[in-house]
C-alpha cells in the first residue's frame, strides 16, 4: 500500500512538473526500458578552490551542499586538477582519461602553425579528434552543458565544441517557445527579478571598478557578462538538466561558470564571487530534488570543482613595460637577435572573445552575406602566420614562448636566466632531451629533483604537480620556454588583466574539491580527474567503492556494528526493483553484521533474483538465507550477512500458515558469528501483522531464546509492533533495547522506522544481552534509505563488556 501510494504521488508530481511538460513540448525522445537503472548527474562549479569551498560552507554560502555533507553523509575531498590547472585539460582527462591533453588555454598548434584558444570551437574539435580512439568517452550516452568538450555526448548545449549561434536555440520553434514561456511564466518572472538584482549589483561593482581606476570599457562589458553568465546561462542549464532527468538520460554533465567569471574579475575571495555561489547552490538543490523524485532512473550525484583560483596580481599592474616588449629586449642579443623585433604577442581574453564572438555572429547571420560584412569590417581576416617568428601566448598565469629555431642547452639556460632577471618572469621552464629545467630567483634546477625550490615545499601536490609539469613541458604543442607567474611564498602573477587566475602550478589553482556519495568516495586522500571518471563509471555500473571493513573493526575487542533492515523484497518506493540500492544503503552504514527481513530468492515477481546473494556479493560479506515461505516459483524469508564467518545454529517457525488462515507463516534464523573478539549469537525474525498472531509468535520466540542460556545474544526483529506492545515488553525485560541505551534515546526524539519516506511508527528493533554495552544506536534516514525500502534500517555499535 505504501509503495502504491508513493508511486501515484511521484507520478502526479512528475505530471505537474515543468520538466515533464518541457519534454512534451520540445518533443524530446525518452529512452525505453531504463526504469530503475543507474544514472549519474555530474555538476561542476568552475574555479572554486578547496579553501574557498570550505570558507563558503562556513559562511552559509552553500547551505545545500553543507546539508549533503551533514545529513546525507556525502564525502568532501580535495581534487587535484592536473596540469595545466584549466578546464580544457581537466575535462579532457575526466572525459577521455588523457593527462595534459592541451599545454594551456592558449597555445600554438605546431603542425599547422595556428594559434589555438580553447574558446574556439575549431580548437576544441581538433583536440577531441586527437583524443578519439583512446577509450570510450565518459558522456557517450549523456548530455553536456556549458563545457569545453562534449565528452562524446550526442546532445550538447552551450559547449565550446560544436558551438554556433544556431546551436543555442536549435530546438525552439516560435509556437513551442511561446507555449514554454506560458508554462514557465513564474520562473521567467523569477529569472527577470534575479537578473535585475544582479544588474544592480553589477552596477555597484562597476562603480567600484571605476573608483579603483579600472578600464572603463572592460568594466562596462563585464556588467552584461555578469548577468548573462550568473543568471541566464545558469537558469537555462537548470531547465535542460531537469528535462533530462524526466527523460531518463543516463549521464548528465553541467558546468556552472558564474563563480569562475566573478573570481577572475574581482578575485576568488571577493564578495561578488561568493555571492554567485548562493545561486549555484540553489540550482544544485533544485536538480537534486528533481533527481530524487525521478520515476525513470536511479540517479546519483557528484559535484566537483575542476580547479581553484589564485588571488593574483596582473603583470600589467606591476610593470610599465608590457610583457612582450620586455621579452623582445631579452631576445635582442644572442642567436635570436635577428627575430627579436618581430615578436607576435597575444591579446587579452575579453578582447579576443569580443572580436571572435562578433565575427561568428556576423558570419552566421545570413550565410555568405554575413561573412562578407565580417570581412569588410576586418573581422574575417586570417590570423597572422607564426612561421619564422617568436610567438608569445599567455592568456593567464601560464604562457609559452615559441622560437623560430632550436637552441643549444647553454643558449636555453642563458635566455631562461635573462627572462627571470631582466623580463621579471617568476618561473621559466624548458625541456632538453628527457630532462626539464626550471629557473627562478633561487637558481636553476632539474624539475624532478628541485621541485621544492621551484614550486614550494608546502605544496599539497608537490610530486604530482612536478611530474605533470614535466609532461606539459614535453607536450608536442608546448613552447620552447614555458613561463609561469608562480613564485613560492609570494603573491602569484598573471599575464592577463585579472585578479583571480588559474592554469599554473599554484597551491590554490591546482586544488579544487569533489563531493561524492559515501559509497563512491573510497579511501584515496584526494582525487584527480581520471580518478573521478572511474568513480562515475562505477556509479553507472552500480558498483561500490572501498568495500572493506570499517577502520578498527579487526582490532582486539572492537565495536561491532549491527544493522537490522526490512528490505521489502528490494522493491523501492519509486516502484523499482533495486537490490543494488539496498547494498548502497548498507555500504554507507559500513556494518559488520546485517539482519534482513522480507528477502526474495528465485521468485517471479522479483525476476528470479537471489537477493541475499546479490547484496552479499556487493558488500563482500558472507551470507545465509532461510526460506520461510515457498511461493511464486521461489522462496521468501530471512537472511543474515556478516564480514565474519557464519554458522547455522537453528532455523525454525514461530507459526504455521494453517494455524492462521490467510496469514503468512513466520520464522526465525539463529546463527553463530565468529567475531574478532569472540563468538556471538544472532537471532533474526519477522513477526505477524495482527495482535493475535504476535502474541503466539512472541511466546514461541521467548521459548526459543530460553536455551540460549548465558550466550552473548543479539536479536534483530521487525516486530510489526510498537514499544508499548506486549511482545516488546517481554523482550525488553530479558534483553536491552539498543535504541533506549544509545544515541537515539539521548537525541530527545522518538525513534521511528516506518514508513521510510515519512516515518512515525517504530517497528524495527535490535536487542542485546548483558554481555554487550551499546556505544551508539541510530536510525538511518538518509535520502537513499528513504527510497530504497518502506522501512528504515536500525544501526547499533555494540562491544563486549570489559573491552
Amino acid at each position: 500500500m505504501i509503495v502504491r501510494f508513493e508511486t501515484l504521488r511521484r507520478r502526479a508530481r512528475t505530471f505537474f512538473s515543468h520538466g515533464w511538460w518541457g519534454v512534451r513540448i520540445l518533443r524530446r525522445s525518452c529512452p525505453v526500458g531504463v526504469a530503475g537503472k543507474p544514472g549519474m548527474i555530474v555538476l561542476q562549479i568552475d574555479g572554486l578552490s578547496h579553501r574557498q569551498f570550505r570558507r563558503a560552507l562556513a559562511e552559509g554560502r552553500l547551505p545545500f551542499l553543507k546539508s549533503l555533507i551533514d545529513k546525507q553523509k556525502f564525502v568532501a575531498k580535495p581534487f587535484y586538477s592536473g596540469m595545466p590547472s584549466a578546464t580544457p585539460a581537466v575535462q579532457a582527462e575526466l572525459f577521455h582519461g588523457v593527462k595534459t591533453a592541451v599545454p594551456s588555454f592558449h597555445y600554438v598548434h605546431r603542425a599547422t602553425g595556428r594559434q589555438c584558444v580553447m574558446y574556439e570551437a575549431e580548437c576544441a574539435e581538433e583536440v577531441v579528434a586527437r583524443l578519439a580512439g583512446q577509450g570510450e568517452p565518459l558522456l557517450r550516452d549523456g548530455t553536456a552543458y556549458s563545457d569545453i568538450f562534449s565528452g562524446g555526448a550526442p546532445e550538447t548545449h552551450f559547449c565550446i565544441e560544436g558551438l554556433s549561434p544556431q546551436s543555442l536555440f536549435r530546438e525552439f520553434r516560435r509556437r513551442r517557445l511561446l507555449l514554454l514561456a506560458l508554462i514557465h511564466l513564474g520562473k521567467l518572472l523569477r529569472i527577470a527579478g534575479l537578473g535585475i538584482l544582479e544588474f544592480l549589483l553589477a552596477i555597484v561593482d562597476f562603480c567600484r571598478g571605476l573608483i579603483a581606476r579600472h578600464d572603463l570599457g572592460r568594466e562596462l562589458k563585464f556588467v552584461f557578462t555578469r548577468v548573462g553568465v550568473c543568471i541566464v546561462l545558469r537558469e537555462l542549464i537548470r531547465f535542460h538538466v531537469k528535462m533530462d532527468i524526466v527523460r531518463g538520460v543516463k549521464i548528465i554533465h553541467a558546468n556552472f561558470v558564474g563563480y569562475d567569471e566573478q573570481a577572475h574579475r574581482r578575485g576568488p575571495s571577493s564578495y561578488f564571487a561568493h555571492w554567485a555561489l548562493k545561486g549555484i547552490d540553489g540550482t544544485i538543490r533544485d536538480i537534486y530534488r528533481s533527481a530524487r523524485a525521478a520515476n525513470c532512473r536511479d540517479y546519483r550525484m557528484a559535484i566537483y570543482a575542476d580547479h581553484g583560483q589564485e588571488s593574483a596580481i596582473s603583470d600589467g599592474d606591476l610593470h610599465e613595460t608590457p610583457l612582450h616588449l620586455r621579452i623582445m629586449e631579452v631576445f635582442a642579443v644572442g642567436p635570436l637577435a635577428e627575430f627579436s623585433r618581430d615578436l607576435l604577442a597575444w591579446e587579452g581574453p575579453l578582447a579576443y572573445l569580443y572580436r571572435r564572438g562578433r565575427a561568428m555572429l556576423l558570419k552566421s547571420a545570413d550565410g555568405s552575406g554575413g561573412a562578407g560584412r565580417a570581412e569588410a569590417e576586418g573581422e574575417g581576416e586570417e590570423e597572422e602566420s607564426t612561421a619564422g617568428r617568436i610567438v608569445l601566448t599567455a592568456m593567464g598565469p601560464l604562457g609559452h614562448i615559441y622560437l623560430p629555431k632550436p637552441l643549444s642547452l647553454p643558449d636555453k639556460l642563458m635566455y631562461a636566466r635573462q627572462l627571470v632577471a631582466r623580463a621579471d618572469i617568476p618561473l621559466v621552464l624548458f625541456a632538453d632531451g628527457h630532462r626539464v629545467y626550471g629557473v627562478n630567483r633561487l637558481g636553476t634546477f632539474d624539475l624532478l629533483e628541485g621541485e621544492a625550490e621551484l614550486l614550494g615545499g608546502d605544496h599539497p601536490f608537490l610530486l604530482e604537480v612536478a611530474a605533470d609539469l614535466h609532461g606539459l613541458c614535453r607536450h608536442a604543442d608546448s613552447g620552447d620556454f614555458v613561463i609561469s607567474g608562480w613564485q613560492p611564498g609570494c603573491r602569484p602573477i598573471t599575464f592577463a588583466a585579472e585578479n583571480g587566475a588559474h592554469g599554473g602550478p599554484g597551491c590554490e589553482e591546482t586544488r579544487g574539491f569533489v563531493l561524492l556519495p559515501p559509497d563512491l568516495a573510497g579511501s584515496l586522500p584526494y582525487l584527480r580527474p581520471m580518478d573521478l571518471g572511474r568513480k562515475i563509471r562505477w556509479g553507472l555500473e552500480a558498483r561500490l567503492s572501498n568495500r572493506g571493513p570499517r577502520p578498527g573493526s579487526l582490532e582486539e575487542n572492537p565495536s561491532i556494528r549491527v544493522v537490522t533492515y526490512n528490505v521489502h523484497s528490494c522493491l523501492t518506493l519509486d516502484g523499482h526493483l533495486a537490490p543494488h540500492r539496498i547494498a548502497r544503503v548498507l555500504h554507507n552504514l559500513r556494518p559488520d553484521i546485517v539482519a534482513l527481513q522480507e528477502v526474495d530468492q528465485g521468485m517471479e515477481r522479483t525476476r528470479g533474483q537471489d537477493q541475499a546473494a546479490i547484496i552479499a556479493l556487493d558488500l563482500e560479506m558472507h551470507s545465509l538465507f532461510f526460506p520461510v515461505l515457498a511461493m511464486d516459483g521461489g522462496h521468501y524469508g530471512l537472511a543474515v550477512l556478516s564480514r565474519f564467518p557464519l554458522r547455522e545454529v537453528k532455523y525454525g517457525f514461530l507459526s504455521r500458515g494453517s494455524a492462521h488462515a490467510g496469514r503468512e507463516r513466520r520464522g526465525f534464523m539463529w546463527v553463530e558469528v565468529e567475531g574478532p573478539a569472540g563468538r556471538l549469537h544472532l537471532l533474526n525474525t519477522h513477526l505477524g501483522l495482527t495482535p493475535a498472531e504476535r502474541r503466539l509468535q512472541g511466546e514461541a520466540l521467548l521459548a526459543t531464546l530460553r536455551p540460549a542460556g548465558n550466550r552473548p545474544m543479539i536479536v534483530c526483529a521487525d516486530l510489526n509492533a510498537g514499544p508499548r506492545s506486549p511482545i516488546y515488553r517481554n523482550l525488553a525485560t530479558r534483553l536491552t533495547d539498543v535504541s533506549m541505551a544509545g544515541t537515539v534515546a539521548r537525541s530527545g526524539r522518538e525513534p521511528a522506522t516506518f514508513p521510510a519516506n515519512y516515518p512515525f511508527l517504530r517497528l524495527d528493533y535490535i536487542f542485546v544481552s548483558s554481555h554487550f554495552e551499546t556505544l551508539r544506536a541510530t536510525i538511518s534516514d538518509q535520502d537513499e534509505a528513504r527510497k530504497a525500502s518502506d522501512h528504515l534500517p536500525v544501526v547499533a555499535d555494540v562491544r563486549f563488556r570489559g573491552g
